[in-house]
């Protein structure tokens, strides 16, 4: 006796299921693994921002300074000019590198800006160090 059917077992079905719900499993692994890098990247490329905007600050205030003092730890004063409403006048900005991995930037003692390192700096990795030496102008040597 010979009986042709022309549905599915019971067992083609389950095994059907299996196999779909593996592929499921996989992509959904896949996209949560992207996911997670993309945040992750997102925050690296927000902190590179804002390390860049900080040496950004710093070189202008270095470059407009009209003298640079170390404090000691971590902490510098530049007197630097600025324009005013009666034209550029010295001001003086102190760049900080405070505990808990935090720079900080006051002008005329009022807080202007801060960064704070990402998680996992601790404030012995943090280096901030502000190294100047004379250089003389050669002017158009080349």
């Amino acid at each position: 006796m010979n009986r042709r059917s022309n549905g599915v077992t019971l067992v083609e079905l389950v095994v059907a299921c299996s196999l779909g719900l593996c592929i499921l499993l996989v992509f959904h692994e896949a996209c949560s693994h992207l996911s997670q890098g993309e945040r992750s990247i997102d925050k690296e490329s927000a902190n590179a921002i804002k390390e860049a905007e900080m040496m950004e600050k710093l070189l202008q205030d270095v470059r407009s300074s009209a003298s640079i003092e170390s404090l000691g730890s971590g902490e510098y004063r530049i007197m630097r000019y600025v324009m005013g409403s009666k034209g550029a006048k010295e001001a003086e900005v102190v760049w900080k590198l405070n505990k808990g991995s935090r720079v900080t930037r006051h002008i005329q003692g009022k807080l202007d800006w801060e960064y704070k390192f990402p998680a996992g700096a601790n404030s012995r990795d943090v280096q901030f160090r502000l190294n100047l030496e004379a250089v003389r102008d050669v002017g158009n040597a080349l």
